[in-house]
């Protein structure tokens, strides 16, 4: 059995890694994978040398479409999978989120809504934004197209594939883990940091940081951005809070990067974050819904885990043993998929 997990170029962000350690994986384990870099036209890709460094990977030219074969696609990118006829076919949701917001249908309704015109313009509007779509990112439905196998980084991902496949299909968890650095025994000392992602909410996040910081001028906030994998380590390693007020479209790394070096976490309750127990285990009180009535409670949080460091950090025990479970759990995970696909 020959794997190829599907890639759409060479870059490496977010839920691409996911696929290269998959790829990697399948290698460890005994299996021939191939990275298979499906939208390549006239620019050949080449596995980045930055993956090459940590993963074992093979690239592949062609796939060879046999039915004792398996192809995995991330969800953004589904359109592909209609030019293969035998071999198996499997999704993996790596971001929700991103899923569905790039879905005509989704977006042509938040147009209108927008600019506040008639729901009697939607069908011209889904219309207009399919048309905008390239093929790379059109998707097939999955529901009608009716794939065999599924794989899911988290339950709020799993909750979707239950609710559109009307059809018996092998659905599996696997979430690719954050970097080995990270699991490194370390001499952490904690500082008055808040770090944060910028990209993410940044006007509800602003409000909160202009809060804090009048209240509290002695307390720093770091965004992380354009910043190497150590960088970003060294940050979280002083930060005594990481906060992410956006959307949580999968299991998102960062947070679990900073659980990992004991930082105090405070969330949105958006897309995975929403799952108190499941895909980011931790308290609901430090969960919150993205209110004006809601920023003086994320203040006092955030100044009281400040001041109250050593009180707080092991309530997020839960989520860093869910963190290192993913890790430990990688090979295994792959596995169990594997012989579903081929029983």
């Amino acid at each position: 059995m020959k794997i190829y997990v599907a890639i759409p170029d060479n870059g490496t962000k977010g839920g691409v890694e996911s696929l290269y350690q998959f790829a990697s994986g399948c290698r460890d384990i005994g299996y021939q994978s191939y990275v298979y870099y499906f939208r390549q036209t006239s620019k050949v890709y080449q596995i980045p040398e930055s993956m090459s460094r940590k993963y074992n990977l093979h690239k592949a030219e062609k796939v060879e479409d046999s039915a004792e074969n398996v192809i995995i696609f991330p969800e953004m990118y589904t359109y592909p999978l209609r030019k293969f006829h035998y071999i198996k076919k499997c999704i993996w949701f790596l971001s929700l989120n991103y899923y569905l917001e790039s879905d005509p249908v989704y977006k042509a309704k938040e147009s209108l809504r927008k600019r506040k015109l008639p729901k009697v313009l939607l069908p011209a509007a889904v219309i207009a934004m399919a048309a905008m779509t390239t093929s790379s990112f059109r998707r097939i439905r999955i529901h009608k197209e009716k794939i065999p196998y599924y794989l899911y980084n988290c339950e709020y991902a799993h909750n979707f594939i239950n609710s559109v496949c009307n059809y018996p299909c092998f659905t599996h968890y696997l979430c690719g883990p954050i970097d080995d650095i990270y699991f490194e025994s370390l001499n952490i000392k904690k500082e008055k940091i808040v770090s944060y992602n910028p990209k993410k909410c940044t006007e509800y996040t602003n409000k909160v940081i202009e809060l804090v910081s009048d209240a509290r001028p002695d307390i720093m906030f770091i965004p992380i951005q354009a910043m190497t994998i150590e960088k970003v380590r060294e940050v979280l390693m002083r930060s005594s809070v990481y906060m992410d007020l956006g959307k949580f479209p999968g299991p998102e790394r960062i947070p679990r990067e900073a659980v990992m070096m004991n930082c105090n976490i405070i969330t949105s309750m958006l897309g995975s974050a929403g799952n108190n127990d499941i895909d980011v285990p931790i308290k609901s009180e430090y969960k919150f819904e993205l209110t004006d009535i809601n920023l003086e409670k994320i203040q006092n949080l955030i100044i009281d885990m400040i001041d109250n460091y050593e009180l707080y950090v092991s309530f997020f025990d839960k989520y860093r043993q869910k963190v290192i479970e993913q890790k430990r759990r990688l090979h295994a995970d792959i596995q169990e998929f594997l012989s579903a696909c081929s029983s």
